[in-house]
């Protein structure tokens, strides 16, 4: 739409070291990155890399206990 200027934050990233994959640490919609990894498989004694992940989880908030 005219008149509207889109507003670009700079998102940061966390890389999976292993296969150098970037993933954002916070999204549109408040969950962060909790943790990255990677899925190794080896076969005939090659490893292979098969993906790189990230768990991303709703933002905690300190004040409300966690629930049973």
């Amino acid at each position: 739409m005219e008149g509207e200027e889109k507003k670009e934050e700079k998102v940061q990233l966390e890389i999976e070291p292993k296969t150098g994959i970037s993933f954002p640490v916070k999204l549109d919609d408040g969950k962060q990155l909790n943790a990255v990894g990677l899925r190794k498989k080896s076969m005939l004694g090659i490893g292979l890399k098969i993906y790189s992940f990230g768990r991303v989880l709703p933002k905690l908030d300190s004040a409300r206990p966690f629930s049973k």
